[in-house]
């Protein structure tokens, strides 16, 4: 197959993950996520988007690339992947091997029902595993279930039951199946409270005891005056009291993007550094390096760092870590892109040091196609709605004309249907303009939704 250079829209660590390889630290993904979304924040959508036709992963030895393994995708009329294949490279027979498929199917408002999971047996492809989702009347996610295949029916094993408020996702409960009494019985769930200002002020993580749900730990969250998180205050649940644990504070710069991420541990009834994580940027206000300490005996001991260098504006081109071995930063992996004329993704390579010098260990090639987006219309007629940029970063920006003030909501959705956000907003008469912070969310490919008491617009993202 011809290499195509074209956008990358899946996330290239997570493909490395899959192999054991260490990835980026989520705090140092996000600051690099906000950086590309500042950079590119006027530009507005295209009618023109990209899909990934393929993957194609080599592994480096005996000085020699080889094939590892392939991942094709199969996408509906309207650009929903409902068909994902990886094959396996079988050297003896130069061949690739088909492995494991992922098919998708959706409901009307094209949200995922479905997504099985199959296994190859050498001659088909039989059933593995299988999410069922279930939505209220708004589109949110009232219920996924786990299930796998006998071999002639779907037998639950897991699920999670979910409730809403204005604010948002109020509740998760967990729930697994009696195969003796056939019979869905709870084993947890997660609580959230929202302050005034429709921000998430706790989480609560509760266990079912006998026939009632008893404490197991919690986060309070506080924000400052600009909105940003300041500090996280982790509890667990011991005697009859909650009790302190850990504690997470957040220092930002003028752009707030992280500059001091500080853990500290409750130690006989005080608060005791634990570790530390500081990070600097260039006179572009990129970021350059982020340096991670552990407090040992009264003082702060130099631990690993990372090293970021740029191709091009805020677009890097290596992502080096270095372990401190006393005196010295010597080097550990990094991570290699290359990119095409338009500054996007072609391979990604990663590489470790051995011997004082870097030993390559794989690389991935990403194949494109392009096609037109047009959206997802909906019974919304008197509204059009304009979601950029198209794929995002760390913000979205959502443009619309409506006819009347009234209550909405903004959502977004995972690939497997899961609502990962929710914002509740009030429009007025004429064009409204809104921006929402994505920073903590996964890359990949997300569903939106915009919706009133008595309609809906619906459109597919992707977050690099």
């Amino acid at each position: 197959m011809k290499k195509i250079y074209l956008l990358l829209l899946l996330l290239p660590f997570g493909l490395l993950a899959q192999r054991n390889q260490p990835t980026m630290d989520a705090f140092t993904k996000q600051i690099l996520d906000k950086q590309q979304s500042d950079f590119t924040k006027a530009d507005k959508e295209s009618a023109i988007y990209w899909r990934v036709l393929a993957t194609n992963v080599e592994n480096f030895t005996s000085s020699v690339w080889e094939e590892y393994d392939t991942t094709i995708y199969v996408y509906d009329t309207l650009n929903y992947a409902s068909s994902v294949t990886k094959s396996n490279y079988n050297t003896g027979t130069s061949t690739y091997v088909p492995a494991t498929r992922d098919l998708t199917t959706y409901n009307a408002q094209y949200y995922p029902l479905t997504r099985t999971y199959q296994t190859y047996d050498g001659a088909l492809f039989v059933n593995s595993t299988q999410y069922a989702y279930e939505y209220n009347a708004q589109n949110r996610q009232t219920s996924y279930t786990y299930s796998t295949w006998d071999g002639a029916l779907w037998v639950g094993q897991s699920r999670t039951l979910s409730t809403y408020d204005t604010n948002g996702l109020l509740s998760d409960t967990e729930q697994s199946f009696n195969t003796g009494t056939l019979v869905w019985e709870n084993t947890s769930r997660t609580v959230y409270t929202y302050n005034l200002a429709g921000r998430q002020e706790s989480r609560l993580d509760q266990n079912w005891v006998g026939s009632a749900w008893e404490n197991n730990k919690r986060e309070v969250y506080t924000y400052d005056t600009e909105g940003l998180m300041s500090l996280t205050l982790a509890q667990i649940w011991s005697g009859g009291a909650w009790e302190n644990n850990f504690e997470y504070s957040y220092q930002y710069n003028a752009n707030n993007y992280y500059t001091i991420y500080l853990g500290r541990e409750w130690i006989a009834g005080a608060w005791e550094n634990n570790f530390r994580y500081s990070y600097t940027y260039n006179s572009s206000d990129l970021m350059e390096a982020s340096v991670l300490e552990y407090w040992v005996a009264g003082a702060w001991e130099k631990d690993s760092r990372q090293v970021i260098t740029y191709v091009s504006g805020p677009y890097y081109d290596i992502y080096l870590i270095q372990d401190w071995d006393g005196a010295l930063w010597e080097n550990s992996y990094r991570y290699e892109y290359t990119y095409d004329s338009n500054l996007n993704y072609d391979v990604i390579g990663y590489t470790i040091w051995v011997g004082g010098a870097w030993l390559e260990i794989n690389r991935t090639y990403y194949y494109y196609e392009s096609f037109e987006y047009v959206g997802i219309t909906g019974p919304l007629a008197t509204k059009e709605a304009k979601v950029f940029p198209n794929p995002f970063e760390g913000s979205i920006n959502i443009e619309f004309n409506a006819n009347t003030a009234e209550n909405a909501t903004f959502s977004l959705y995972d690939i497997t249907g899961k609502q990962v956000a929710n914002y509740p907003l009030q429009t007025i008469a004429g064009n409204n303009t809104l921006v929402f912070n994505t920073a903590d969310l996964q890359s990949g490919m997300y569903f939106y939704e915009l919706s009133t008491a008595g309609s809906t617009l619906k459109g597919k993202l992707i977050k690099k």
